[in-house]
């Protein structure tokens, strides 16, 4: 398998002072920006029917970019953008600048996309020329995916299992490509790690294998030196809270949709319901009172006459007794 001409893999201690490190950031901080440099990079490589080998490389040319710049002096979608803009032409495939900025302009937010400037096609190849200074022109990059299926071909057990192994193995080392595994560990052991977890997960256990040595002790004995299964382990766990990390940042970012959306929805109809009348100043804007009943064409009939003084008037009802009114409720007491 041929080698990249520079050495692009970093010890622990370098990955942990990275320029962005350097500048405030938080290493978790950084792993948030390089994972939605890298989202968006597969949204629009799949969205532009991009090979999975073309988004591969460009997820590599993005993750080497960073440990030479910080996140605060390029943006990360403006690079994640020239990476795959590069990878297209490098892997034979190019798509069309105009493409991957209207893709990019459809998936991000306007106030991410202001980061393309006025110009975007210009930001663009401006960004693929830092792009290429910073990787010295080294467009070789090697990927896990033929060891996939070669170090597959050693497992002796069931066929069917095998072939789960190795699919399950493959969406890993796609999913890998999220994190900065690739400039910690080369591809071979990369490839041995994500067959170790398929492995595990689909309880396959290979006791036998085809070119066993007497000094192999593991089945990836024959492919890589000196690997321990702590090596193998941390890179699986790597792996692992890298799905946990995405599953976090994509409720975040439903929850944040959806409070978008109901503010929205509450604007729209604050918007469509009639305005409110204005308050009165004094009381000449209350409306004017009702006009007063009709006088009636006839004169009333005039009173009876008062009783006279001889004249006594009706005894009181005997006690306990209760005069009935006429629409068969009780009188109000007196």
């Amino acid at each position: 398998m041929p080698q990249p001409t520079i050495c692009w893999y970093f010890s622990k201690d370098h990955l942990e002072r990275t320029p962005s490190q350097a500048v405030g950031f938080s290493a978790e901080q950084e792993n948030t920006f390089r994972r939605e440099g890298a989202r968006l990079l597969l949204d629009i490589g799949t969205n532009l029917s991009l090979r999975y080998d073309t988004c591969s490389t460009g997820l590599v040319f993005f993750h080497r970019f960073y440990m030479f710049h910080s996140f605060s002096e390029f943006n990360k979608h403006v690079i994640a953008c020239a990476s795959l803009f590069l990878s297209g032409k490098v892997e034979e495939t190019p798509k069309k600048a105009k493409d991957i900025i209207s893709e990019a302009q459809r998936l991000l937010k306007p106030e991410e996309f202001d980061a393309f400037t006025s110009e975007p096609k210009d930001e663009l190849l401006v960004a693929e020329r830092v792009l290429l200074k910073t990787i010295k022109f080294d467009l070789q990059v090697v990927h896990p995916y033929p060891c996939i299926l070669k170090y597959a071909k050693v497992f002796i057990g069931d066929k069917a299992r095998i072939e789960k192994v190795a699919q399950m193995a493959w969406t890993f080392i796609n999913d890998s490509y999220m994190t900065n595994l690739c400039l910690e560990w080369e591809p071979e052991v990369i490839a041995v790690a994500a067959l170790y977890l398929a492995c595990y997960l689909v309880k396959f256990k290979a006791p036998d294998w085809t070119g066993r040595q007497p000094d192999h002790l593991n089945w990836w004995d024959q492919f890589v030196d000196n690997l321990t299964p702590d090596v193998l382990e941390e890179i699986c766990h790597k792996i692992l809270d890298s799905y946990n990390e995405t599953k976090r940042e994509e409720t975040k970012r439903e929850e944040e949709e959806q409070l978008n959306q109901a503010k929205a929805q509450a604007a729209a109809r604050a918007s469509a319901a009639p305005p409110p009348p204005p308050p009165s100043a004094s009381r000449s804007a209350l409306p004017p009172p009702p006009p007063p009943p009709p006088t009636p064409s006839y004169a009333p009939p005039p009173p009876p006459p008062a009783p006279s003084a001889g004249r006594l008037l009706p005894p009181p009802p005997p006690a306990g007794f209760m005069t009935i009114n006429p629409k068969g409720f009780p009188p109000y007491p007196s």
